[in-house]
């Protein structure tokens, strides 16, 4: 038992021996040369993007015995003077340790903090810092919009820094940045002081934007139809004491499209909300500004004119998570069967919090990737389709027909329509039921969703019969890309035809001799019964 007590120490022994002499060959305490600078990394970047490093303090540091000097933190001059004449922050201006203490208290106190430094310094009111600049490798825009922090794979490294406090801005990207401050500062460990390299994590978000027409990305629709539409659109997070805080929704309805002013709505949306109802509907010239004559966004860009924008008053909205906008529109009688109609939305907000005239834009139908293509289905489309109806001879299908007219029906009720040309006609909520061929003999019913439709002839040309038997025609587009399932390009194509009506032969013929001798047999006949029967009366 002795033995075993005796091993167990001694593996003891050994296990605390090797795991010092790692723990102290892990780490190397070089000392901090006069020479020596600091580096700066910062992670989660977008491509492309600009970075800026202003110093705060400074650090005072005695190199020949490796130790810092009291007080070892200080103001640079630039910020001192700004913090004595703050009336929040003066108190920080001679007293570092107060400041420290209170940031550490309060993650709220620090964020406001910050945010109200970086706007003195963006809007000039402190000059004179020392600046190092820099920017992300790559591209902005590749890779498309970065969505997900998981995304935001570059970074950006500041050299040759003195050592000091930084507060580095970030700026340009799509994704809102908040400022990050590094202590780039001796670090005490093992008995001495190092400067190692240091990085911090940004914190970021971006604001998207997505659209659906009747609850979907793409549909058929008719003329005679009420189409609707949603936006949903994050709303940033911008910090107190920022100066641009613009934040606009717009969109742009091709032609052919017509938007119903009045039915325009706006919520704020709450995921979080505990009443239940996560959607609360907003309220004109409290929480946003409505254009809708002569709208324009807040970017000159070959969509800058739009059918309606909406400014919002962002301290108004920053307590939901996003603003849903919906509202209502038609097709009118300018479209085309087989053509996709579609409308674009654009989220114009300000990206650099701290540049009052900053913009970045995000759209429906582009994921701000220059080497993938756009995907137009995200723009929400509609289709709406038609049927061409030729009226021939039935004996001589070459022959045109004029004179005829025909009703459509679906579910066993006629549809009605508006005529807008010779032949041509949409359907409407009112109008006339019976549509009349061109002078070609040709009908074009337009306007039409995907459906199962009954075509009757209501009028027959002039010397024909009027046609007894109906079609039903199917308009079919399961993928809805304005093509029919037969490939008809959005276009139903028949021809309906019609027999020439019973006629006399001509006068003269024998027709007309026998017609008038059985006339002549079966008058006599009638007037010979009469005499007969007033015979029998006399008798009596």
């Amino acid at each position: 038992m002795k033995e075993k007590t005796k091993l167990f120490k001694m593996i003891a022994s050994i296990v605390c021996v090797m795991m010092l002499l790692t723990m102290f060959s892990t780490y190397s305490f070089a000392d901090i040369g006069s020479s020596d600078k600091a580096t700066i990394t910062i992670n989660k970047l977008e491509p492309g993007i600009d970075l800026t490093a202003y110093q705060l303090t400074t650090v005072s540091y005695d190199f020949d015995n490796n130790q810092l000097i009291e007080p070892p933190y200080s103001w640079v001059a630039p910020i001192k003077t700004w913090l004595q004449s703050h009336d929040t922050y003066s108190i920080y201006g001679n007293d570092l340790e107060k400041f420290e203490e209170d940031m550490n208290a309060s993650t709220d106190t620090k964020k406001a903090f910050y945010s109200a430094l970086t706007a003195a310094i963006k809007d000039s009111t402190i000059t004179g810092l020392t600046t190092k600049t820099t920017t992300a490798s790559g591209t902005l825009g590749d890779g498309g919009y970065p969505e997900k922090d998981e995304q935001l794979t570059e970074s950006a490294t500041f050299s040759d820094l003195d050592m000091g406090t930084y507060l580095i801005v970030i700026e340009g990207g799509y994704r809102i940045y908040e400022p990050v401050v590094v202590n780039a500062t001796p670090q005490a460990g093992g008995g001495s002081y190092t400067l190692p390299a240091f990085s911090a994590d940004v914190k970021s978000s971006t604001p998207t934007i997505s659209k659906k027409v009747n609850g979907q990305d793409k549909d058929s629709v008719s003329t005679k139809d009420v189409i609707n539409y949603e936006i949903t659109a994050d709303v940033p997070t911008y910090l107190p004491n920022t100066i641009a805080k613009k934040y606009y929704i717009s969109d742009k309805l091709s032609t052919g499209l017509v938007l119903h002013t009045d039915s325009i709505k706006v919520y704020g949306y709450d995921e979080q909300s505990q009443e239940g109802n996560k959607e609360t509907l907003l309220t004109a010239d409290t929480h946003y500004t409505l254009t809708t004559e002569n709208a324009q966004r807040p970017v000159a860009d070959d969509n800058q004119n739009v059918t309606f924008s909406i400014n919002f008053n962002y301290d108004q909205i920053s307590s939901y998570e996003k603003i849903i906008v919906r509202y209502e529109a038609n097709l009118d009688t300018s479209v085309q069967p087989g053509t996709g109609y579609s409308n674009k939305a654009f989220l114009d907000y300000s990206n650099n919090p701290y540049v009052d005239d900053s913009f970045k834009t995000q759209e429906t139908g582009t994921d701000g990737d220059p080497d993938t293509p756009d995907d137009p289905n995200n723009n929400v489309t509609v289709f709406t389709y038609g049927i061409e109806v030729t009226k021939v001879d039935k004996a001589n299908p070459q022959t045109k027909l004029t004179g005829a007219e025909f009703a459509l029906s679906l579910d066993g009720q006629k549809l009605k329509f508006t005529k807008v040309a010779d032949g041509v006609y949409y359907q409407s909520e009112s109008g006339v039921e019976s549509m009349a061929v061109d002078s070609n003999g040709v009908l074009k019913i337009y306007g039409l969703d995907t459906d199962i439709y009954t075509l009757e002839e209501t009028k027959a040309p002039a010397g024909y019969n009027k046609a007894t038997e109906t079609k039903e025609i199917t308009l079919a587009d399961k993928t809805i890309d304005g093509v029919l399932d037969d490939d008809s390009d959005g276009v139903y194509a028949i021809n309906f035809t019609n027999s020439q009506g019973f006629q006399l032969p001509e006068t003269g013929g024998i027709g007309t001799t026998i017609f008038v001798a059985c006339g002549i047999v079966f008058l006599g006949i009638g007037i010979g019964l009469m005499f007969v029967a007033i015979k029998k009366r006399n008798v009596k």
